[in-house]
């Protein structure tokens, strides 16, 4: 597959969802451009599959976010090809956090490149 020779490399360790920050400095992916993006060195292999609770601990920050994201599903098998999953963002203490006013679920590609996922964010 052509996506899986270009693609943006994620690799800083506040990425991985086991990365523990004390700082006040946020990272914030609300601007990132549209493309295909693939997690690798510190920042962990793959988006976790599993919801991540977060409280409003803004002592303990997770990937230097106050709301995390996962994929709610299964990562594709290479012969599944291109797919889409359902990303959910943890906030609050939810697992897919929504309200009336922020509806924070969103949909992206996934395509295992045999070795490694990327991701169409």
């Amino acid at each position: 597959r052509q996506e899986c020779s270009s693609y943006t490399l994620l690799n800083n360790q506040d990425r991985n969802i086991k990365y523990r920050s004390g700082s006040s400095s946020l990272l914030c992916d609300s601007s990132i451009s549209t493309g295909w993006y693939r997690f690798g060195g510190d920042a962990g292999t793959q988006l976790s599959t599993t919801c991540i609770p977060r409280k409003q601990d803004f002592n303990n920050l997770k990937c230097r976010t106050h709301v995390v994201s996962w994929l709610n599903g299964t990562h594709p098998s290479v012969s599944d090809g291109k797919v889409t999953r359902r990303v959910c963002f943890s906030w609050d203490g939810r697992c897919c956090y929504a309200t009336s006013v922020a509806n924070l679920k969103t949909y992206i590609e996934v395509i295992n490149c045999g070795y490694f996922y990327i991701y169409k964010l």
